[in-house]
């Protein structure tokens, strides 16, 4: 199957992917775009392409996502409800600095093909969760770009289970950097989050609770201990830039040099 980057069949290929009728594929939203027999509905994906509707079984006729924008890009979340703290932040810095990143490439080594993490997770890249179970092949620059985009998105979960503490740069790093390898929902259910938002520590808290991080199941995994320490070597590394804080709103401009 074969996907593109835009709702029309003029648009180029993005990837191509052997799949079957047990793949499964995330939908962002959906838009109308050229007309193929019957169909007029366009999806776009997890991974930023866009497939044909009939060739995506949701079990449902018409829109199964939200609109997408008229330039092909997934909508805003809504708003969250009056009193709800835990959403995204305009505080929230969404990127790291190059420390960050080199840890991250580091830690989760380049992979062309889908492998399966100590979780039975299967990432391909640099530690990119595939939501597509198919077999694509990525090459080096792909990975390093898909990785810039999967930043944004972990930092923004991080932000969104905080109450606003303040962290420095290599601190923020090191956490983006946890989140990234754990996943958004065990970041928001761990001990850190709640001890951090209980107003302990920055500096503290990561040193005692990083490490606990480093089994797969009931298994210690020596690769993840690895990590952990970076992680907290990071964290406890000086840096003399704060953030993020009020007046540093749109990434990539939060304080940091990314």
């Amino acid at each position: 199957m074969s996907t593109g980057s835009g709702p029309s069949i003029k648009s180029g290929v993005m990837r191509q992917y052997h799949c079957n009728r047990t793949t499964e594929v995330t939908v962002l939203c959906q838009i109308k775009g050229d007309t193929i027999g019957s169909w007029r509905l366009w999806d776009r994906t997890s991974d930023g392409c866009f497939v044909l509707g009939r060739w995506v079984i949701t079990g449902k006729t018409g829109f199964v996502a939200p609109l997408c924008n008229a330039d092909g890009t997934p909508p805003a979340p809504a708003p969250p409800a009056p009193g709800h703290s835990h959403h995204m932040a305009p505080w929230c810095c969404k990127g790291i600095n190059d420390a960050g990143i080199a840890l991250i490439k580091e830690y989760a080594p380049f992979a062309s093909n889908p492998v399966n993490d100590y979780a039975g997770r299967l990432k391909i890249g640099y530690g990119h969760v595939c939501h597509i179970r198919c077999k694509p092949s990525l090459a080096p620059e792909a990975a390093e770009t898909l990785l810039l985009e999967d930043i944004p998105e972990h930092a923004a979960c991080l932000c969104a289970a905080l109450d606003h503490p303040t962290f420095n740069c290599n601190e923020w790093a090191a956490l983006v950097s946890w989140t990234h390898d754990i996943g958004c929902g065990n970041t928001n259910d761990s001990v850190l989050v709640a001890r951090l938002n209980a107003g302990e520590s920055t500096s503290a808290v990561p040193q005692t609770e990083l490490p606990k991080w480093n089994k797969g199941g009931s298994i210690e995994v020596p690769a993840l201990s690895a990590r952990r320490a970076a992680e907290v070597k990071l964290a406890m590394t000086c840096a003399d830039k704060a953030m993020p804080t009020l007046n540093q709103t749109a990434y990539p401009q939060c304080g940091c040099s990314l």
